[in-house]
Formats: structure tokens, sequence, C-alpha cells
């Protein structure tokens, strides 16, 4: 499962237990799942920034190899 799709299935557990809990006299703790979510996407964005990071090396260093310094 993907960071992405983990965030997704957070967030749907979370709206299900929002409408379900109070059924059954319990309570979710929002700060715990805040936090959770919150640590999710952090995890998330850090991933993509090195991708990001990785992306322009390669572009960098394709350049470099189709540019002739001499001409």
């Amino acid at each position: 499962m993907t960071d992405a799709e983990r965030i997704i299935q957070y967030i749907e557990d979370t709206e299900y237990d929002r409408e379900v809990l109070p059924h059954y006299g319990l309570l979710p703790d929002w700060f715990v799942r805040y936090n959770e979510l919150k640590e999710l996407i952090v995890t998330y964005l850090d991933g993509f920034e090195k991708s990001e990071d990785i992306d322009e090396r390669t572009l960098k260093y394709s350049h470099e190899g189709i540019i002739d310094s001499e001409s």
C-alpha cells in the first residue's frame, strides 16, 4: 500500500469511527488520530520531495551528457 493510499484509508477509517463508535458508547481520541494523520502526511511529502530531488539530478546529469562543452 502506498503512502497516499494509506492516508486515504486512514481518513476513511476515521470518518467511519466518527459515525459508528458513539453508538457503542465510545469516542475516538481525536488528538491521537490527527497526530497520526500528520505523521502519514509528513512521510508522504518527504518522499515526494526526495523523488523530486532525484528527478532534478537526473535531468541535470542527462543534459551534461547531451551538450558538448567543446562546441
